[in-house]
């Protein structure tokens, strides 16, 4: 029976402190933390079995000071860190070509595996060299390769070396205006690359600027003036099957965009919202983040909702009744807002006599005194106490008047205590 009892007391003695630990391991956001966010989003409840980080993209003002993430059942307040990601202005590109080709778009799809396949058209199974002059390039099947600067098929006239040469005409158009001064040209494997090649860009009215006169293709990295434009036009001219997988312009001066987006881990089967967007500092209690910079990120949660709060008011910090973005001293109370020398900064939060306290904290703001001594205990630092608050210090004359009655008192009593003997 002793026993029960002394756990029965154990557990009264500890179970508070338990609960009150737990209670404290958390923190909720009450409805005036909530009302001090313009904006809000909601995270709908997603399908996991164990925690998950998460991004979710939002639109936080430049100028916002904080944001907080609560679950949507409780309203606890979930770690949580802002990550924005800067990606560079993607170009969407388009292709066509002389030939008619359907599958044309796969040179410039960004996809290595896809390809167009130019229609060939074949002489004699021998072509003869027109022009002599040779250019060594590499192979594509590893080594060098001997190639010169005109070829054709045996039975060409001779007035133009090009006739039985294949030939296509690559139109090539973006989405907007880019800078560039080369190109890439990924060909698919064991394929001849082309004999000659020759690029211009295209202006508004169909006139042509030349980039690269009519030259030998002897590079799959080709290289032209500087030019800012929204259409090329490539000419390719190529005595075997050509099947190119993609064109690559080089971009310069490329813009980037930033996205902002709000990293948690999410628990299962939770919904979540997110408030955020706010000019004033919100307190909160300190919570531990966890490491967000490892492990794996899934995929983007979208937002069911993305509106404005209807919670929001103008926070006032220290609860003064001036909200914060008209108070000249938000930290510390001030409904007087007196600001003496008018610089914009209420009273309550300067420090007159530079002692490292500031006026509303300071028993004597005009002089410093770093100690704040208050030896009467009256709330007026002694360095600037011209009257003393201390009853026995302001009538010094007490005491005396006490000794004497004591004497009195004593020499009555000693008197009486003789007079009985």
């Amino acid at each position: 029976m002793q026993k029960i009892i002394i756990s029965v007391i154990i557990t009264i003695i500890i179970l508070p402190g338990a609960v009150f630990a737990s209670a404290m391991s958390v923190e909720k956001m009450s409805l005036e933390q909530k009302g001090e966010f313009k904006s809000v989003a909601t995270v709908k409840q997603n399908d996991f079995l164990v925690p998950k980080m998460i991004d979710v993209p939002i639109s936080i003002d430049r100028d916002s000071k904080k944001f907080a993430i609560v679950t949507d059942s409780t309203g606890v307040i979930v770690p949580s860190t802002i990550i924005n990601k800067s990606q560079k202005a993607k170009i969407n590109f388009r292709a066509s070509d002389s030939m008619g080709s359907k599958n044309a778009n796969n040179m410039v799809d960004g996809n290595m595996k896809t390809f167009a396949e130019m229609p060939f058209v074949e002489g004699d199974e021998e072509y003869a060299i027109v022009d002599a002059n040779a250019v060594v390039r590499d192979s594509v099947n590893g080594g060098n390769e001997v190639m010169y600067s005109q070829q054709q098929y045996k039975g060409g006239e001779e007035s133009d070396a090009n006739t039985n040469q294949n030939e296509v005409v690559i139109d090539i158009k973006s989405d907007r205006l880019f800078k560039s001064d080369s190109v890439k040209f990924v060909f698919d494997k064991n394929i001849q690359r082309p004999t000659r090649i020759k690029i211009v860009s295209v202006q508004k009215d169909g006139s042509e600027r030349i980039l690269l006169s009519e030259t030998f293709f002897s590079n799959d990295n080709v290289n032209f003036p500087e030019v800012n434009t929204d259409h090329y036009r490539i000419t390719l001219h190529y005595i075997k099957p050509l099947r190119i997988n993609e064109i690559i312009f080089h971009e310069k001066e490329v813009p980037s965009t930033t996205e902002t987006f709000v990293r948690f881990i999410a628990q299962p089967q939770m919904a979540y919202n997110i408030y955020y967007n706010t000019v004033d500092i919100v307190k909160t209690k300190p919570i531990e983040l966890p490491d967000f910079n490892v492990g794996v990120v899934m995929p983007i949660l979208n937002l069911s909702s993305e509106k404005n709060n209807p919670l929001y008011k103008k926070a006032d910090t220290d609860k003064d009744g001036v909200i914060d973005s008209a108070d000249n001293c938000v930290g510390i109370a001030n409904t007087d807002q007196v600001d003496k020398d008018n610089n914009g900064k209420g009273d309550a939060c300067e420090d007159f006599d530079h002692d490292g306290i500031i006026n509303a904290k300071d028993n004597c703001p005009m002089k410093a005194n770093r100690r704040q001594l208050d030896t009467d205990m009256d709330g007026l630092g002694d360095v600037c106490d011209e009257q003393e608050s201390r009853f026995m210090e302001k009538y010094p004359w007490i005491p005396y008047v006490v000794l004497a009655l004591v004497f009195v008192v004593v020499a009555g009593l000693i008197t009486k205590t003789l007079k009985q003997k």
